[in-house]
């Protein structure tokens, strides 16, 4: 963002500005802003917001450069009391420390009801960041949380647990992204410390290769009771099989209306396991279903579509959502029979979760496939004719060598070895 390059005698001069001594073209203007600012708190009020804005802005940038503590910026944003939404991108910050996560978690108002904070990659933190974060935390109004801790490796299940158990009662929705060393049982230390209020969580286990069922199968159990939404991205989690994920999905609260799971670049997960998975789906009252992996086909999607899904967010029949469904992407009429072509052309499963709100014209996509198959011969054809013509040549060659008539013009290689080199294709022989 262009404010993370603002020279900070600019921001200093932000943090300091008083609108009560602003001035304006006319004075009936000047007036009239001053009266506003009295039916709506007071200048003080007013100045203590704008402060604040100045101060989120240039947090990221002042981490970089030592100054937070210089610019006090925990003690300015702490004194807007009327903030419901903080978000503040720290990600690749890689010198972020325990004491940059104090200061922040000293700065947090208690009106807060919305944050979003991104720490991923950000390697000087410790167990001491996110506890200082959830002393903080736990005096709020917070409804909303999404926090990024994207290889953070150094942070214990623990510590995360423990900042999850402080989360105020007023929470509605968590979005958490965790590190790639969660295993099941750090799995199951999360689980037990989930807020009971929530209704929606979604959960990112990204490239966890250590995570099983036994750990997934752990946060379904600890499902908050009146859990409405629920998100697991399990990609890469390399060990899941047809049949974990069949036992997972049996753990889905009663009370879910909208699931979404991402198994893509989970190869232990396979076609065969796509159809028993959907006819479970379609027992459960879901509203909205968003299903990822790699092994879709369009049989699979058909029964996906039944679950109310197929890698498309939708409606299942005869159910109504409170929140309505994103626009919805329909298959064309005869999809099914379109993907296969296409299917058969790639020699590969297609992704048909790409089909999720982007209209794409699958149509088009087998003209495409078609037009790189054709090319595809043409290259195998012109391949093939330039391994005749040298086979021609180094027969030909091969004669003359028996015929006496040859010889190799470099490094006096025998004759015997010229034959196998000229069929080998290597450079450097000539004949004369």
């Amino acid at each position: 963002a262009r404010e993370q390059t603002f020279p900070l005698e600019i921001i200093k001069h932000g943090l300091e500005l008083d609108l009560e001594k602003a001035e304006a073209s006319q004075e009936s203007d000047r007036t009239r802003i001053v009266e506003w600012f009295e039916k709506k708190g007071g200048a003080d009020e007013a100045n203590k917001r704008l402060h604040a804005l100045f101060a989120v802005a240039s947090w990221r940038q002042s981490v970089m450069k030592g100054k937070v503590r210089e610019l006090d910026l925990p003690g300015v944003l702490s004194k807007d009391g009327h903030r419901k939404s903080l978000k503040l991108d720290f990600s690749y910050v890689w010198k972020f420390s325990d004491e940059d996560a104090e200061d922040l978690a000293r700065g947090l108002p208690k009106s807060l009801e919305e944050l979003i904070l991104d720490f991923e990659w950000c390697g000087g933190m410790s167990d001491k960041a996110l506890l200082a974060l959830g002393d903080s935390l736990q005096h709020t109004e917070l409804r909303v949380l999404s926090l990024s801790l994207r290889e953070c490796a150094q942070l214990s299940c623990h510590a995360i647990g423990q900042l999850l158990a402080k989360l105020p009662k007023s929470m509605h929705a968590l979005k958490l992204r965790l590190h790639s060393r969660i295993d099941d049982r750090g799995a199951e230390l999360l689980a037990g410390s989930l807020p009971q209020t929530l209704q929606e969580v979604t959960f990112s286990f990204r490239q966890c290769a250590q995570l099983g069922l036994a750990g997934v199968r752990a946060i379904l159990r600890a499902a908050p009771s009146g859990l409405k939404a629920l998100g697991l991205n399990l990609s890469g989690c390399v060990g899941l099989t047809d049949h974990d994920v069949l036992d997972a999905v049996d753990e889905l609260p009663k009370t879910l209306q909208e699931f979404c799971l991402d198994l893509s670049g989970c190869p232990l997960f396979t076609r065969a396991g796509v159809a028993p998975v959907a006819r479970k789906l379609s027992s459960a009252p879901l509203h909205k279903l968003e299903f990822i992996s790699d092994p879709l086909s369009a049989s699979s999607t058909e029964e996906l579509g039944r679950a109310g899904g197929g890698g498309i967010v939708a409606q299942s029949a005869g159910h109504h959502s409170e929140r309505q469904p994103k626009q919805q992407a329909e298959l064309p009429q005869n999809g099914a029979e379109v993907q296969q072509k296409a299917e058969t052309i790639f020699q590969a499963p297609l992704h048909v979760v790409d089909w999720h709100g982007t209209n794409v014209d699958l149509q088009q996509l087998v003209k495409i496939a078609e037009q790189m198959a054709a090319e595809k011969e043409q290259l195998q054809s012109l391949l093939e004719k330039e391994r005749t013509e040298k086979e021609r040549v180094a027969g030909y060659l091969e004669e003359l060598l028996k015929a006496g008539r040859g010889s190799a013009a470099s490094d006096g290689m025998p004759k015997e070895d010229v034959a196998t080199t000229l069929q080998a294709g290597a450079p450097g022989v000539a004949f004369r």
